[in-house]
């Protein structure tokens, strides 16, 4: 079962709801507090660092917003924007075209901060106390606790918005500084790599400390992330509003560093890919923690205290069941996602979900009515997005959340993963041997394994490097995971490109014709009372799409067929259950292409004629294929291409950092400005 590190809200809030000084990012901190007074016992110690995890769950970073609201668009996690214009709220972060004004800049830089400010008034308390002097083991594994969540928070500012403000420092012990100065962000990712190589050295597993609580592997593990984004690209301005992807000279020394510590945690030998896939994501749907598999850090959240997870994946519901309440299903992704895996790859059906569910009734082939149903509907093989299917809280086991209940549903998030450090160690040593080694292969092909896939084969640098490339999209998605990959290779801008035409081609092909095939529902299929034939054992929908082969679906309750791999745990006997079977897409050549072999397709790039010259606007297009790129590409009203660009290696740079909001710029009195046409 769960054991949650957390004290109840109003005791973490007692702990650290303490007198704040006047600093500009008005965040409470310990002024009013000794160390003495406040770290006297491990014990109180301790209850001290669960506000500095308490603060980590803000909806407002990891509960929520990092992982909808900032996950940017690409060719796995994706939203759909219908408008030509930029919206006067200045939201529209995930197509790149936000603005300084928008509400979601200022929450989340002022939760963000907020983390570290508790997080930098614990550490300095903790090392002013006896206990830290004595060297007291739980002493030093919790502050390599509280320099984890620090750096892991720096980290993610540094990746949405550059160079940021930093500091170690508590904001008493600088109380003549009014405004936090920025730092350029190498120097704020070699600060914080050398913080945990330090807290690192004294930190415990996590099969001592559990996963939900920071650990010495996750330490190794988050040098290894920060390292490779430090010798990764990143988007530099030159002071005006023009910008590129540059990066440092000596990224290889980096690439070394991340290789070091993710094989730190590979010898250690304290995690392994032991359990399916799917079930990773279905035990922390029930609460189940494992401390020896994939999940290094689980961020804990708590059941109707915090956590978006299983609200935001998996299928829409808007029925107010009584054990579950309401799921939004807002996390979702790209239509062409579920075209680029392999059909064997076990991932691809259980991540990808093509279905919502809704309330209703249905006849039986006698003519029955039933009444008050829930059901599986809207399919949508080629809507312009699919649902994210990995986590939801209707996968539990019935934990009474309630018929009102929507968030606040308590399913931890895996931020760090052995998957990832594993493909990390294969990138680094590919980048560092020039070329892939064995224990390279090694540490790939345990991924492919856990997938159901043959092993790579892939002989050189590049080959292997693209190898990597399409493993780390199939094995993360719905992850948050894609853009930032995207942002250090220096390859979003080719695959913002190429997703474009992707929608924008195929909208071409197929914009006209019958319902079945009309692109403005992309295949959108919804359930109704004359469509559904049920049998002694399923429910079969009558329906067939032109663009599609062979395609089956099938309506189960759980009862119907407990022991089938595709029907997920739910317990609830009014839901019906999914199971899609031979979903792989018809290919038309002309706008996808064999890779390799049969049933493995990937979509080809859309350069062979003018760029400009290529809409031929067809009415049916639907407008999410024109503009939700729109901050870097988009169609226009008067039926043109805005970027002219026909070569792929010299496409201008993603607008993907976001701009500091009005509000701190304001703050500031003029020693923070935006770049990068803000």
């Amino acid at each position: 079962m769960k054991n949650n590190i957390y004290i109840t809200t109003a005791l973490a809030a007692a702990v650290l709801a303490l007198p704040s000084c006047d600093d500009y990012l008005k965040v409470n901190s310990a002024s009013n507090f000794t160390e003495a007074e406040v770290f006297n016992t491990v014990d109180e110690m301790e209850q001290a660092l669960y506000g500095v995890y308490h603060y980590l769950t803000s909806k407002d970073t990891y509960g929520n917003a990092y992982m909808t609201t900032f996950c940017l668009n690409s060719d796995v996690e994706m939203a759909t924007f219908s408008s030509d214009t930029r919206s006067a709220l200045g939201t529209d972060y995930r197509c790149f075209d936000a603005t300084p004004d928008g509400s979601d800049l200022t929450n989340t830089w002022t939760a963000a901060y907020a983390t570290i400010e508790y997080a930098n008034n614990f550490v300095t308390a903790a090392e002013a106390s006896d206990l830290y002097t004595q060297g007291d083991e739980d002493v030093l594994q919790m502050i390599g606790e509280a320099k984890c969540i620090r750096a892991m928070n720096y980290y993610d500012l540094v990746m949405l918005w550059g160079d940021v403000p930093f500091r170690f420092e508590r904001a008493m012990d600088v109380a003549d500084e009014m405004v936090m100065p920025i730092a350029d962000r190498n120097d704020i990712l070699d600060a914080i790599i050398a913080d945990l190589e330090s807290a690192a050295q004294n930190m415990k597993f996590a099969e001592e400390v559990t996963v939900e609580r920071c650990s010495k592997e996750y330490a190794w593990a988050l040098i290894a992330r920060i390292a490779l984004a430090r010798g990764g690209y990143s988007l530099r301005h030159n002071g005006s509003i023009s910008y590129e992807m540059q990066r440092a000279t000596d990224y290889k020394d980096y690439y070394k560093k991340a290789m070091a510590y993710c094989d730190s945690v590979i010898s250690s030998g304290k995690h392994d890919l032991v359990k399916p896939y799917r079930q990773v994501f279905i035990d922390e749907c029930n609460f189940i923690v494992d401390n020896a598999d994939d999940p290094i850090f689980e961020i804990p959240f708590a059941v109707g205290l915090s956590g978006y997870v299983g609200y935001s994946h998996g299928p829409s519901s808007s029925y107010d069941d009584a054990n579950y309440g309401k799921t939004g299903g807002s996390l979702q992704l790209n239509a062409f996602y579920r075209w680029t895996f392999d059909s064997t790859d076990v991932r691809r059906d259980y991540v990808i979900g093509l279905w919502d569910y809704a309330e209703g009734s249905y006849k039986t082939t006698d003519g029955k009515n039933v009444e008050n149903a829930v059901y599986a509907t809207s399919f949508k093989p080629y809507g312009l997005l699919t649902r994210c299917n990995k986590w939801s809280k209707l996968w539990t086991n019935a934990p009474g959340y309630g018929e009102s209940s929507t968030s606040s549903d308590g399913i931890n998030f895996p931020y760090m993963r052995y998957a990832d450090v594993l493909l990390m160690y294969a990138e680094a040593a590919n980048e560092v041997n020039e070329g892939p080694t064995s224990e390279a292969y090694e540490a790939i092909n345990k991924v492919r394994t856990r997938a159901g896939l043959p092993s790579c084969t892939a002989s050189t640098k590049d080959d292997f490097f693209e190898a990597i490339v399409d493993e780390r999209a199939w094995e993360f998605g719905g992850e948050s995971m894609r853009w930032k990959d995207l942002v250090r290779w220096n390859r979003y801008s080719e695959v913002v490109f190429r997703q474009f035409y992707n929608y924008f081609e195929f909208a071409k092909e197929v914009g006209t014709g019958s319902d079945e095939n009309n692109i403005n529902n992309f295949c959108t299929f919804s359930a109704s009372s004359d469509d559904i034939d049920e049998t002694s054992s399923f429910k079969k929908i009558k329906y067939g799409c032109d663009l599609m082969s062979g395609f089956t679906y099938l309506l189960m309750k759980y009862e119907d067929n407990p022991g089938d791999a595709y029907v997920y745990p739910c317990t609830n006997s009014k839901y019906m259950y999914v199971d899609i079977l031979n979903l792989y897409p018809k290919t038309k050549a002309n706008i996808i292409e064999e890779k390799d072999t049969a049933n493995y397709v990937k979509f080809t790039k859309y350069i062979t004629t003018d760029i400009t010259s290529a809409w031929t606007g067809e009415s049916s297009i639907k407008d999410g294929c024109r503009y939700s790129f729109r901050g870097y590409i988009y169609a226009n009203e008067s039926d043109k291409v805005s970027l002219t660009a026909t070569d792929v290696n010299s496409l201008p740079a993603v607008r993907y950092i976001l701009p500091i909001s009005q509000t701190y710029i304001s703050r500031s009195n003029g020693a923070y400005q935006n770049y990068y046409g803000y």
